[in-house]
Formats: C-alpha cells, sequence, structure tokens
C-alpha cells in the first residue's frame, strides 16, 4: 500500500459513508506501511503523510467518536512505527502527529527534519493565524481513550484564523502529539 496521502472530499454531503468497517481496516494497512520504513531526508524541513480518509469517516457531521479514536491512532501507530525505524544517526529529527478537532479530515503524520523549523511550528501569534494553548489537563487523547505511544507528547491549541481583515473568523481545536523537541544549541 502507498504512503501517498490520498484524503478524500465526501462527494454527496448528505450520504452517509457506508461500509465504515473496510475503511477502518484501510487506516489500519496503511500505518503498517511505515513499519521498517523512514523517509530518506528531502531537503526540505518537514515531510508529511495525509491520512488516506474519506471526510465523512473522520469529520462532522458524519464521523462517529469511535471512528475518530481509531483513525487517531492509526496516525500514532505509524509515528511509533517511523520512530522504531528511524537510524540513529538522525535523533534529532521529530516525528509527528497533527489534526484540528473536531475535523480530522487532512490529519497527517510527518518528520521534522530542520529542528528550528519543529520548534517554531507550535508558534502562530501573527494576527491572521493564532494558537492558545489548551488548559494542561485538557487531553483529546484520553477523551477519545486513544494510548499515546511512549515518548510522544500531546499539545492542544485553539486555532484562530482569518485570511483577511474583513474575511470570517475561522476557529478551531489543533492537537499535536510529537517527540520533546530537541534542545536548542546554546
Amino acid at each position: 500500500m502507498a504512503r501517498s496521502p490520498n484524503a478524500r472530499l465526501a462527494l454527496g454531503k448528505a450520504r452517509k459513508l457506508r461500509s465504515p468497517a473496510k475503511h477502518l481496516a484501510a487506516l489500519d494497512a496503511w500505518a503498517e506501511t511505515f513499519r521498517d520504513w523512514y523517509p530518506d531526508p528531502s531537503g526540505r524541513a518537514v515531510v508529511h503523510w495525509h491520512l488516506p480518509a474519506d471526510q465523512r469517516l473522520v469529520s462532522p457531521p458524519w464521523a462517529e467518536a469511535a471512528h475518530q479514536a481509531h483513525a487517531l491512532t492509526a496516525l500514532l501507530q505509524a509515528a511509533a512505527r517511523l520512530r522504531a525505524a528511524r537510524p540513529p544517526a538522525r535523533r534529532g529529527e521529530t516525528i509527528y502527529v497533527v489534526t484540528h478537532w473536531p475535523e480530522m479530515f487532512m490529519a497527517e503524520v510527518g518528520v521534522f527534519y530542520d529542528a528550528a523549523y519543529a520548534a517554531a511550528f507550535e508558534v502562530r501569534t501573527s494576527p491572521l493565524q493564532t494558537w492558545t494553548p489548551l488548559p494542561a489537563p485538557r487531553s483529546l487523547a484520553r477523551e477519545l481513550e486513544v494510548d499515546v505511544p511512549p515518548g510522544f507528547e500531546e499539545h492542544g491549541y485553539n486555532e484562530r484564523q482569518q485570511d483577511g481583515p474583513s474575511e470570517p473568523v475561522f476557529s478551531s481545536e489543533v492537537w499535536i502529539w510529537r517527540e520533546p523537541l530537541p534542545a536548542a544549541e546554546p
């Protein structure tokens, strides 16, 4: 199975997804493709793979909490498999999972090759986009009853985004599970 992104928008938004068990099994098979594999450096700061899920499986109004939990588990399993396959010489690279909530469509697993980019990724403070940390006791993984693999931290943010001063404001939650960031060089 290919690791290439093939997330799909729902066609016929009024139609409920048929055969969700088949779609969930496909997510498990996709997560398995990361076993014993780690990407070669790409020359970019980051590389990522979108969850290959039909929008109706993982985003409201169609998504069921159990399906969203299953999708998050697949993403975290892919991340854990990447971590297990990472060559020792590349330990400074940071593996992560990120999703909006409750809209999980376009969630991704990836690798930050560049430590500075990884450190700046969660710092969103411009007038058009801000990420404000959610209260520390809050845990989406706990709410969905999903186990986070050892070595990954969970960070939740309230995102406020606006394409321009006269455009409507978009607000959602962003959740990131990642390895601890490498210590900054003095």
